[in-house]
């Protein structure tokens, strides 16, 4: 086909190749990289990713990190036009389990929180970050509405490391190379059960991710621009960054695709917030075979994920408003659907990033109409910044938007 996909298993994703003076032995097919807009080639390097190879046809497997662009063979052939490449999956190569040399395999996303998915926390210092968390949270949102990818929050951690420790932690990270907004490090496990679940049935699941983030300033004379306003020309946008870090978090590879979330790179003053067509079909993709019963269920990979909808927040705010009332400060909410909320905890900050709790207001719990709730603070100081963190009954949180 001129038109598909890379990193996958699928044997209609392959593509064949026709011409003359290959050569009888394999050698070497190779892509337009994705990870710097086609400026290089790249192969995969897996010799197994070669189906077949004779001197005038050669049928292969897409490398993961291929992008839109013209393929070449043996450096020598090039082709004369481009093998568009709509989207492209995060695979596994490795000869486990029963695999005679290194063989591509996908893997799964599973339900490691017992609650359908993966529970992101935040680092102890990202967390006092209200505008960096909410623009976390509109990304997260953005993948669960789009393609049921089942990623939530639920509290704070001290890990402010990549490892493979169990915890999906978020957080801001001097050390990133310079130019670098963001990046997503994953972890993966695999298990199989020797003639019965080996070979293509073997199970490779995801089970960590970390997320970090260049600190404000992300580049010299420029900015974070938080949203949920677009950026200036000398701003860098967090929620767009989010959002394309969540797409690898999910396993999405790069794209060569510019304007699109999972293109290889991001313009200062550009907000790239929705994944295209081609980019949900990636993720519908993987959230089709991570939703259904694998051969066996590894004893730490718990089950298959639990596709999510736009409703698996909480609580849908509606409004959220103070206003003084005899030197105190009346807080003001109302929500038009809870689902499985246990409460409401007030906190306020003086400089709107680090945040105290004030108090507790006990939620509905599950209702589709319209309920109101208010929180009196009485001893309010000179500059009053508040926010609502919605507590679901598993621990599970988000944030509303900050109100001063």
């Amino acid at each position: 086909p001129a038109t598909t996909n890379a990193g996958t298993i699928n044997p209609s994703d392959n593509i064949t190749i026709t011409g003359s003076g290959f050569g009888a032995a394999a050698g070497t097919v190779y892509f337009s990289n994705a990870d710097d807009g086609g400026a290089t080639l790249i192969s995969s390097g897996v010799a197994s990713d070669i189906i077949s190879w004779s001197d005038g046809s050669i049928t292969a497997k897409v490398a993961r990190g291929a992008g839109t662009g013209p393929i070449n063979v043996n450096g020598s052939f090039t082709s004369p036009g481009n093998l568009t490449v709509n989207y492209a999956h995060l695979d596994i190569n490795s000869s486990f389990s029963g695999f005679g040399s290194s063989t591509r395999q996908r893997y799964y996303l599973r339900n490691l929180n017992s609650a359908g998915g993966y529970t992101f926390l935040y680092e102890t210092g990202f967390s006092g970050n209200a505008p960096a968390v909410a623009a976390f949270e509109r990304a997260l949102e953005t993948w669960r509405c789009s393609a049921g990818v089942n990623f939530v929050t639920g509290g704070t951690t001290s890990t402010a490391t990549v490892s493979a420790d169990g915890t999906n932690a978020v957080f801001f990270d001097a050390s990133l190379p310079s130019g670098v907004l963001g990046r997503a490090t994953s972890q993966y496990s695999g298990s199989a059960i020797p003639g019965v679940c080996d070979l293509s049935n073997t199970v490779w699941w995801l089970s960590g991710v970390d997320v970090q983030f260049t600190p404000d300033p992300p580049f010299p004379g420029y900015t974070w621009q938080f949203g949920p306003g677009s950026p200036s020309g000398t701003q860098f946008d967090f929620e767009s960054v989010s959002v394309h870090e969540l797409g690898h978090a999910l396993g999405l590879g790069h794209r060569i695709a510019l304007g699109d979330v999972m293109h290889y790179a991001l313009s200062n003053g550009a907000a790239v917030r929705t994944p295209s067509a081609t980019e949900i079909a990636g993720a519908n993709a993987k959230m089709a075979y991570s939703t259904v019963a694998t051969c066996f269920n590894p004893g730490s990979s718990g089950t298959q994920m639990t596709a999510a909808t736009c409703s698996s927040l909480p609580v849908t705010m509606l409004d959220f408003t103070g206003a003084a009332v005899n030197k105190n400060i009346l807080l003001k909410w109302s929500t038009v659907h809870e689902q499985n909320a246990r409460n409401f905890e007030l906190e306020r900050s003086a400089d709107g990033r680090s945040f105290h709790m004030l108090g507790t207001v006990n939620a509905a719990g599950n209702s589709n109409t319209e309920r109101s709730y208010s929180y009196t603070d009485i001893k309010p100081g000179e500059n009053n910044y508040y926010r609502l963190k919605m507590v679901d009954a598993d621990g599970g949180y988000v944030y509303s938007e900050t109100y001063l």
